[in-house]
Parts: C-alpha cells; structure tokens; sequence
C-alpha cells in the first residue's frame, strides 16, 4: 500500500474518476485482491461496488469467472 502507482493498471480501466485522491483507494484495492481473506463491499445504488469487485478479480490473479452476486 505503499506505492505511488499500480501495479496492473488494466485492473481498473472500466473505473473513470477524476481526482488523484481515488488513486489511494485503488492502490487500496490492489493490495487487498491478493489476499485469501472473504471481502464485503458496501454502498449506496450506483457507486460503482461492482466495478471494485470485478478489479479485485482481475488484479486478484485467480483465474475462474467473475460472478457477482448482489444481497
């Protein structure tokens, strides 16, 4: 989490954002997909939760299909 810049930028290219306060957060978003802990996403209608779960995926490595599942 360190780091000023990603590592698999191509993880989040469907995400369109504006300010460079969001690069922490995806910065954020990298670390954790490697990890083999279980992740909640949570927010209002329309934020964008599925893009972060579809970039965890992808940055994750893990091969597979991305299914989302919305409660």
């Amino acid at each position: 989490m360190l780091a000023r810049e990603l590592r698999g930028p191509e993880a989040f290219s469907d995400m369109v954002f504006s300010d460079q306060k969001r690069l922490s957060t995806l910065l954020y978003v990298e670390s954790i997909a490697v990890g083999t802990q279980t992740i909640l996403i949570t927010g209002d209608t329309g934020v964008g939760k599925e893009l972060v779960a579809r970039a965890i995926h992808s940055a994750s490595g893990r091969s597979g299909e991305f299914a989302p599942v919305n409660v």
